[in-house]
């Protein structure tokens, strides 16, 4: 009986390990999933902002050129 009891603690032993290295790359999937995600969305942020500043410096040209002709006179 006793070997029984040192074996059904070995195997539980083992489960446990088994659940948290599951349950480890479980997280770790989702921290990257998570991180990816964020990546996406930072990039979606800079290529709105990127596309402020290409309408910001087109304005800035034109109200450049206007200043232009206004002082050329």
């Amino acid at each position: 009986m006793h070997i029984q009891s040192q074996d059904l603690a070995l195997r539980t032993k083992d489960m446990h390990i088994l659940l948290v290295e599951g349950l480890r790359a479980n997280l770790d999937d989702v921290y990257v999933n998570a991180c990816k995600a964020r990546i996406i969305k930072l990039k979606e942020e800079v290529k709105e902002h990127e596309q402020t500043i290409s309408r910001l410096k087109a304005k800035l040209k034109v109200e450049e050129a206007k200043l232009k002709k206004h002082i050329s006179f």
